[in-house]
């Protein structure tokens, strides 16, 4: 099949530009193509012709976020092929039914707004109309319903999420991509000299304030703090700090607002390969692992190397475990693109 998938910020548009953080874009990508499909993965223009294509994917964001520069496209995608799946890479789900009624109660004047950039503007005036009645699909009060593709662990459920009603979700899960991508990265740190010794530190990377969390904790290792600028922390790919992360043996995973839903979160891989150890919310790691672990910080704090090194291996080993092969992940795409 000749597939096309598009979205609305830069990194779902498969953009090359450098970015800070990782998310599942390229996954349904990857494996469309493995799974023999001929794919585009680009921008789409207001006005352009999409019926060549036999499927199209629309990755979702928040309409009105300044990262959200293709949202003419998605919703020129959305209002031309009826046919065309939902795809999410950000657990901020819930927001995208807000974002689209914050722009829906002030007109079409409002998602032509100067003052929120966007690429393909002058392409999407002719069709100003048919976009801003298009947006009010996400806003969930229409009865349009479509198959949505979700990034989950094993034990998900979606409809935790708090998405906007759809026909069905189609939940996968890319982490044998991850934990293979980024084993090579921590190789290579590793023959360049760039890991040496596990350091009993904790790592936490999170854009948002997560201070509350933390002093809760009560932490007696030292934590490297990355990620939220307001907080005067570095902020570096997620890439670069992979060798970080595996000279350590504690990774800091604070929950998201749906720590039970199964949301698919790249930490848990990066940890697997770097042979390092999560501590975070019980019902989340019970939902990834099947297993909760430490109620405390302070309990891996008093292990051994030997019994820190058995934790990270039993960890890896069940995340392995539940997690889809590779050809199980290409056969649950194939499949999914069989449903409209």
């Amino acid at each position: 099949m000749k597939v096309l998938v598009t979205g609305i910020t830069a990194k779902q548009i498969g953009s090359k530009r450098s970015f800070q953080i990782a998310l599942n874009s390229g996954s349904i990508v990857q494996a469309l193509q493995e799974g023999g499909h001929e794919v585009d993965w680009r921008a789409v223009v207001p006005g352009e012709d999409l019926s060549t294509y036999d499927r199209v994917f629309v990755y979702l964001g928040l309409v009105n976020s300044l990262s959200s520069q293709y949202a003419f496209g998605v919703l020129w995608a959305l209002a031309t092929r009826p046919d065309a799946y939902l795809a999410l890479d950000d657990w901020q789900v819930k927001a995208i039914a807000s974002a689209a009624k914050a722009v829906c109660r002030k007109g079409a004047d409002e998602l032509f707004k100067p003052a929120i950039p966007k690429n393909h503007r002058e392409e999407a005036e002719p069709h100003k109309e048919l976009l801003f009645n298009t947006l009010k699909e996400l806003t969930g009060d229409t009865a349009i319903r479509r198959t949505c593709f979700t990034p989950m662990f094993r034990r998900g459920k979606p409809e935790k999420l708090g998405m906007i009603p759809v026909k069905r979700h189609v939940v996968f899960d890319p982490t044998t991509y991850w934990i293979d991508n980024y084993s090579k990265i921590v190789a290579e740190a590793r023959e360049k000299g760039q890991v040496t010794e596990k350091q009993r530190t904790w790592i936490h990377a999170a854009l948002v304030n997560k201070s509350e969390w933390i002093e809760k904790l009560q932490v007696s290792w030292p934590i490297q703090a990355y990620g939220n600028i307001k907080e005067k922390q570095p902020r570096v790919p997620e890439a670069e700090l992979v060798p970080i992360i595996a000279g350590s043996w504690g990774l800091l995973s604070a929950a998201h607002n749906t720590p039970s839903s199964g949301w698919w979160r790249v930490r848990f891989a990066i940890a697997a390969a770097c042979d390092t150890i999560v501590f975070g919310d019980a019902n989340e790691m019970y939902t990834v692992y099947g297993e909760a672990f430490s109620k405390w910080p302070s309990d891996i704090e008093r292990m051994s190397d030997e019994q820190l090194k058995e934790r990270a291996n039993k960890q890896k080993d069940l995340l392995i475990k539940q997690m889809m092969t590779q050809p199980e992940l290409i056969e649950t795409i194939n499949k999914g693109i069989s449903l409209c």
